[in-house]
């Protein structure tokens, strides 16, 4: 089970948008337009994208789905 970054924004955003945990409501497009001088990649587990990477100016954040928490980096 290889666990990869992919260059595949739209996928990323979809699913890192699912996987976060909002303490306030934030829009799709708000989070889309929050995120828009970040690079975005897809976290690809078994070609299944499980969650997403963020990057901007030396700073990381990862929102990984609810299902492959302590499960998805070893």
């Amino acid at each position: 089970m290889a666990t990869r970054l992919i260059d595949d924004r739209s996928t990323a955003l979809e699913v890192g948008y699912k996987a976060t945990d909002w303490s306030a409501p934030v829009s799709y497009e708000d989070y889309k337009n929050g995120l828009a001088d970040w690079t975005v990649k897809a976290i690809v587990r078994d070609e299944i994208c499980i969650g997403a990477a963020y990057f901007h100016n030396g700073e990381v954040h990862v929102s990984v789905l609810p299902e492959w928490r302590k499960k998805w980096a070893t």
